[in-house]
């Protein structure tokens, strides 16, 4: 890993069994899910793009049953989705960026979709953090559960991801 320190903060949060949904912010857009599957108590699934999750280089990084892949497409966002409700189902802990591919830092758009799959799994979700305080030390911190929403509809899914980012970016 390309990091000397990874400080682990709030670990007592994540369930050691059931269903969850972790929503980080993504810090850097390749070590973000390595450094959270590591940070975490638990095994953790991780939903990542297409361009990452089959890259040549970062491939090997990323085994094939940690891995939910997704693209664009819309065939392929349903599958996502039908994915990760089949392992909540089962009590994995899978892991969201809902920025997506973008970087903000927990300050970009937190997208609907990982909202999407907490209400309709109805799983809960941990807020997760990831900071780099210095150049060789990155920090970790999960929060506490936040129960999943009730409703799809996208007024509701705006109200929740937005309650998601502000709990990320208070770690």
């Amino acid at each position: 890993m390309i990091a000397r320190r990874v400080d682990v903060v709030g670990a007592a949060h994540v369930p050691p069994t059931g269903p969850l949904l972790m929503m980080a912010n993504h810090a850097s857009r390749v070590l973000d899910g390595l450094l959270v599957q590591w940070a975490s108590p638990r095994q953790t699934l991780l939903v990542a793009h297409a361009d990452i999750a089959t890259h040549p280089f970062l491939r090997p990084l990323f085994s094939k049953k940690r891995v939910i892949v997704v693209d664009d497409s819309l065939k392929s966002l349903k599958a996502m989705v039908d994915n990760c409700c089949a392992s909540l189902a089962e009590g994995s802990a899978i892991l969201f960026f809902p920025e997506g591919r973008s970087m903000g830092d927990g300050k970009g758009a937190f997208r609907s979709g990982a909202g999407y799959v907490a209400a309709r799994a109805q799983c809960p979700a941990t807020p997760v953090r990831i900071s780099r305080p210095s150049w060789l030390r990155y920090r970790v911190a999960f929060g506490e559960l936040l129960p999943p929403p009730e409703k799809t509809d996208r007024a509701t899914l705006k109200t929740y991801m937005a309650t998601v980012k502000d709990r990320v970016l208070a770690l």
